[in-house]
C-alpha cells in the first residue's frame, strides 16, 4: 500500500510504500533533503509532520516535546499513513 507525503510548503506531493524509511524513500525519488548521520543522533534530517509514523529507534536526540509537537526524523521514521510535512 502506497501512503502520500504532501510538502506544504513547495506544495509537492510523492507516494511512498508502507513501512518504507521517508528520508531514504524520498531521496530515490530525487527529493534533495538535508540528511547527516542517517542514524537519528544528528537531527539533520528533522521534519515537523502532521500525520504518524513508525519511528525504528527509540534512540534519538529529539525531546519528548519536540515529538508531541509532531517532529520527526525521516532517517529513523517509517511511513504508515499519509502524512503532510509542515516544516
Amino acid at each position: 500500500m502506497k501512503h502520500k507525503v504532501d510538502f506544504i510548503h513547495s506544495n509537492e506531493s510523492f507516494e511512498l510504500e508502507e513501512g518504507s524509511y521517508i528520508l531514504e524513500s524520498l531521496q530515490q525519488l530525487g527529493v534533495d533533503l538535508p540528511f547527516d548521520c542517517c542514524s537519528g543522533f544528528c537531527g539533520a534530517c528533522l521534519m515537523q509532520v502532521e500525520g504518524d509514523v513508525t519511528w525504528a529507534s527509540e534512540s534519538h536526540c529529539l525531546t519528548q516535546d519536540e515529538v508531541d509537537k509532531g517532529f520527526i526524523l525521516s532517517c529513523i521514521c517509517k511511513i504508515k499513513e499519509s502524512i503532510k510535512v509542515v516544516e
